[in-house]
């Protein structure tokens, strides 16, 4: 890591060329890497990196202070990376800037989300479309580290009075610890409508970004079919040589997999994604009993309730969903779980299945 102050951008790889290797990280994912999310994959997983929700540039610079909720993490659960979406520079510039000043030990950018209320914009995998503002957005992130690396002022630095108050506040905590200049990495898909990593490939190297992940899907495909790998393996092969961390993504069900895609590809690593939605074991490989997921369920009640006190508990449902499963009685449990209004209430409903299981 860069040193307090320092404002050597020829250092770019920050963290990720000191993470072993293969790397087996927590891929971001939007309502779901939550900072409890995240905290139970820390617990659980032991993953060697997590990324949270992606945060909009255009949102948070205009005023939205709740997206600095998304920006929320525990301080022990290292390496974290803060990732950022939009189609704007000077946002771009802005948020990084924030997201260095937060104590983030990386910035991602997203270019692989395929919803049509991101790429309808630009933004997303929308940015495969679009090689030259994608590289922009590489470069202004970059500008936004090093702003703040340099001794930049919040004040100054952050238009939004409300951001800026709680952009501030968060900071202080930290102090001049966060003065360093931290990697920027890049997530997106092997093409647009259709798989073309070489090309894609070709666009981003230009920037040298520290790492790139690849889903292994076009944007057209969204979330269909089968991940393509051979394609991660190309983009790969196109990025031989070069000092970038490539990583691939899509369909993985645990670390083992995980792992052997890696290797047969010649990949650095993986993220996990779908796959640790109420079941964080898959990002170790651990086996575990009915009787401890459901305890994970009643513990991620509990760290969401904790963590994120102001957030509406209907938001952890879809994760005490996953854990219910493979027992008599789970439907029916789920069915209720998708009705509870709090972690006690979680309690009341699982304790009942729970005990008799573990006496």
């Amino acid at each position: 890591m860069a040193t307090p102050g320092r404002s050597d951008v020829n250092d770019l790889s920050g963290f990720w060329a000191a993470l072993p290797r293969p790397i087996v990280g927590l891929s971001p994912m939007d309502g779901i890497t939550d900072v409890a999310a995240r905290a139970m994959a820390c617990r659980h997983g032991d993953p060697s990196l997590t990324i949270t929700e992606f945060v909009s540039v255009e949102g948070l610079t205009h005023g939205a202070v709740t997206l600095l909720t998304d920006l929320l993490y525990e301080p022990d659960h290292r390496p974290i990376v803060a990732q950022l979406y939009g189609v704007d520079p000077d946002a771009f510039r802005e948020c990084a800037t924030i997201a260095t000043a937060l104590g983030f030990d990386g910035i991602d950018i997203n270019m692989g989300c395929p919803a049509s209320t991101v790429a309808n914009r630009g933004a997303g995998a929308a940015l495969i479309k679009t090689p030259e503002l994608a590289r922009h957005l590489i470069r202004a992130a970059r500008q936004g580290v090093v702003d703040w690396a340099n001794g930049g002022d919040l004040h100054r630095l952050v238009r939004h009075a409300k951001v800026r108050r709680e952009a501030v506040r968060r900071a202080q905590a930290l102090g001049d610890r966060a003065r360093r200049v931290i990697p920027v990495s890049v997530k997106t898909r092997v093409g647009f409508d259709t798989i073309e990593p070489e090309r894609w490939m070709s666009e981003l190297a230009e920037e040298s970004p520290a790492a790139i992940t690849l889903h292994g899907r076009t944007l057209k495909q969204l979330y269909s079919g089968r991940a393509d790998w051979d394609a991660i393996g190309r983009a790969r092969e196109r990025l031989r040589g070069s000092d970038i961390v490539v990583l691939g993504n899509g369909d993985l069900a645990d670390r083992s997999e995980a792992i052997e895609r890696a290797r047969a590809y010649g990949l650095d690593g993986a993220l996990i994604g779908r796959a640790t939605v109420g079941n964080p074991w898959a990002l170790s490989g651990q086996s575990v009993t009915v009787v401890e997921r459901l305890r994970g369920a009643l513990e991620h009640a509990d760290a969401f309730e904790t963590l994120l006190p102001d957030k509406p508990f209907f938001a952890v449902r879809k994760h005490l969903h996953g854990y219910c499963r493979g027992f008599d009685g789970a439907p029916e449990l789920r069915r209720q779980l998708m009705f509870a209004t709090s972690a006690a209430h979680c309690r009341e409903l699982i304790e009942p299945i729970l005990v008799p299981l573990a006496a």
